[in-house]
């Protein structure tokens, strides 16, 4: 069965949620035990990759929306 164009675009930006859900989870983590972010990876990658994974999310809807189920 082939796969549709939409599913294959979803699934790659499903995998780069879930890498930046552990990214999250690992950070807080951290954070936990040290209560600082000493390295500043809270602004300078969690928060970009974070609006950009929502930029991304929003650029699918829009491009298929027409097509999704």
């Amino acid at each position: 069965m082939p796969t549709t164009p939409w599913r294959t675009e979803w699934i790659a930006i499903s995998a780069r949620i879930q890498g930046l859900v552990r990214a999250g989870e690992f950070f807080y983590g951290s954070i936990d035990k040290y209560a600082q972010d000493s390295y500043g990876v809270l602004p300078r990658i969690l928060l970009p990759q974070s609006a950009e994974v929502y930029q991304l999310v929003r650029v699918y809807a829009e491009k298929f929306a027409a097509e999704l189920p």
